[in-house]
């Protein structure tokens, strides 16, 4: 008989929308660096869009932590130990395929299109960051190919079409280290771990700045180029679910669940527009997913078209850059289409999203299900989703 799968509903959901957020986000900075009229220029819009990226990118780390420590400790409770060759060649075989061939369209793909079409050379904003780039690419280059994007943009050494990247670098340097301390450490320590993770780390800097101010500049320039607390806040998530659920039940199957929710949810919608702690926005997130994830809840995210979006998201996130450079092109080289009409945003969005979001389902179709079918086979030691095309590990 076969083990059981860990599956959570509704997160793929989520993906979706941390996926729509960051393509939103970058659709209106795009036309923002190009001084074309975008959201960024009303006031009542122009917190929410400058963070929308960010927000959806913290979204997936706390996504990503969560259910990747939950089978962390479902492998360690079951086999005693964890399998950490086969941990890291899962991650290889997941992330490593998009995001080689991301780095191969930012670096000649988008430089050749370039030469190609003086459309593409108009738009002023992205094609100057490229030609720079170029000029001399070898430093980010090199950064990229190691994993260290999130230094390269750190440095101001990224390009169109590699920038997302930076995220991506960021999750796999935590998973060098995250399944070595669920390995090794005990049960009471593992939370000190989480928690000192989650909520000392990124403030560290103003303690130490009592003691060396070089230290200090060290550890808020790090909490900025590996912000691993938002994984580190999803993984005190998966652990509280793991060790707890019973404890959490009891609240979440109260009459008073449903208020929580609504109050969750609502506090959520605010803290995207009005700024008051970005621990705090993430910790709702966090609290969001719990409720979310219920079997039997009285609400769930279940939408089997944020659901197919979640399934090629990873792809989304990483190709929206380029079809943006190009549509945009499109839209004012070819079609010489005025910013003012009434059709253009319309247009840019339909075409940047649409294009993505087929170019995503090509990839995940043809190149990544090829990976992740392996990966499955003959690496999964804890199966989770709904089957072997799972992505959630």
């Amino acid at each position: 008989m076969g083990t059981k799968r860990i599956y959570f509903q509704g997160l793929n959901e989520v993906r979706a929308i941390a996926a729509l957020f960051v393509v939103i986000h970058h659709l209106e900075l795009y036309k923002k660096s190009s001084q074309l009229p975008s959201l960024f220029d009303y006031p009542m819009f122009r917190h929410f869009i400058e963070n929308l990226g960010k927000n959806g990118v913290y979204i997936f780390f706390i996504l990503s932590g969560f259910l990747i420590t939950y089978l962390l400790l479902a492998e360690k409770e079951k086999k005693q130990k964890i399998d950490l060759p086969k941990f890291y060649v899962r991650r290889i075989l997941r992330i490593w395929p998009l995001y080689y061939l991301t780095i191969f369209t930012s670096f000649a793909l988008i430089p050749l299109l370039t030469v190609l079409f003086p459309a593409m050379q108009a738009e002023s904003f992205a094609y100057s960051r490229t030609a720079h780039l170029m000029s001399d690419p070898y430093t980010a280059l090199i950064l990229f190919l190691i994993f260290l994007p999130n230094i390269a943009l750190y440095l101001s050494k990224t390009s169109i079409g590699a920038a997302q990247a930076w995220s991506v670098g960021v999750e796999e340097q935590f998973y060098l280290i995250w399944p070595q301390f669920v390995q090794r450490f005990s049960k009471l320590f593992l939370a000190i771990v989480f928690l000192g993770v989650a909520f000392i780390y990124p403030y560290a800097h103003r303690i130490a700045v009592y003691i060396s101010i070089d230290l200090a500049t060290f550890l808020r320039d790090l909490s900025i180029i590996l912000p691993i607390n938002f994984m580190a806040i999803g993984g005190l998530g998966a652990f509280v679910w793991y060790y707890y659920r019973d404890k959490a039940n009891l609240i979440l199957k109260s009459p008073i669940s449903p208020y929580l929710f609504i109050i969750n949810t609502i506090l959520f919608i605010f803290l995207l527009f009005v700024h008051i702690s970005t621990v705090l926005l993430v910790l709702v997130v966090m609290v969001e997913l719990i409720f979310i994830i219920q079997e039997h809840y009285w609400f769930n995210l279940r939408n089997k078209y944020l659901d197919w979006i979640g399934k090629v998201s990873y792809g989304l996130y990483m190709y929206h850059p380029t079809v943006m450079y190009i549509m945009y092109s499109i839209v004012h080289g070819f079609l010489d289409l005025d910013s003012l009409s009434p059709i253009y945003i319309p247009l840019v969005y339909l075409l940047v999203i649409s294009f993505s979001l087929l170019i995503s389902h090509l990839s995940y179709k043809y190149i990544e299900s090829w990976f992740i079918r392996l990966k499955n086979k003959k690496y999964t030691v804890i199966k989770s989703g709904l089957d072997s095309n799972s992505v959630d590990s």
